[in-house]
């Protein structure tokens, strides 16, 4: 836990919480979906084992995070986000967009999931834009893939491959990113193909408008 501010400010105490280093990306991970111990290793590289039971322990003490044993087979214990904690998914999504400016071009020795794509693209979706959407997508980043599925104006998006898919998107971390900070546009990266698509071509048009990236 960060050292008191002594300060009465819902940013000061929220800091208090969650600012010390490495928490956010706890909270990140929490954020796609319950994860054993040894999925929060795995989707954080580079934290030490010490820090990161460290941040769990205060996180629940903060009544942020929680853990549950699943039902057998499985048998597991995994943490989760309670209610509480799930108050942090608009502000830290917003953050994740906001960062995205900040990425500049991917150096060597930089991790990547695609599972980081998750917080972004719920704060990019604009459900105004999607009415009357039903659609499924595959995206395959880097050798990862993410599945997200528009309803309407429900969005629903999680790591791993959906076999209902109706289209699937294949590019890079770079390229996603610029089409995100619309320094390309999605028929320039389709035309270079850093953008490539199968099944119905229409549908990245529609998801792009469904993320406020067309027009």
């Amino acid at each position: 836990m960060a050292r008191p501010y002594d300060q009465y400010c819902g940013l000061a105490k929220a800091l208090e919480v969650v600012g010390s280093r490495w928490t956010l990306l706890v909270v990140r991970e929490l954020l796609v979906g319950p994860k054993r111990y040894s999925d929060l290793l795995a989707g954080i590289p580079g934290i030490p084992t010490d820090v990161l039971a460290s941040r769990l322990r205060d996180l629940e003490a903060a009544d942020v995070v929680h853990k549950r044993l699943l039902a057998p087979p499985a048998a597991s214990t995994v943490y989760e986000l309670t209610t509480f904690g799930w108050g942090l998914a608009r502000p830290v999504g917003a953050l994740a967009a906001w960062g995205t400016n900040l990425l500049g071009a991917r150096q060597r020795g930089e991790a990547f999931r695609a599972s980081w794509l998750v917080l972004p693209f719920r704060a990019m979706f604009r459900p105004e834009l999607a009415e009357g959407v039903d659609l499924s997508c595959e995206y395959r980043v880097g050798g990862d893939v993410v599945s997200l599925r528009i309803t309407g104006e429900r969005l629903e998006i999680a790591e791993g491959p959906n076999p209902d898919h109706d289209v699937v998107v294949t590019t890079d971390p770079e390229t996603l990113l610029h089409l995100g900070n619309r320094t390309i546009s999605v028929e320039t990266a389709l035309a270079d193909g850093r953008l490539r698509v199968e099944g119905d071509g229409n549908a990245v048009r529609t998801l792009a408008r469904a993320f406020g990236l067309s027009g």
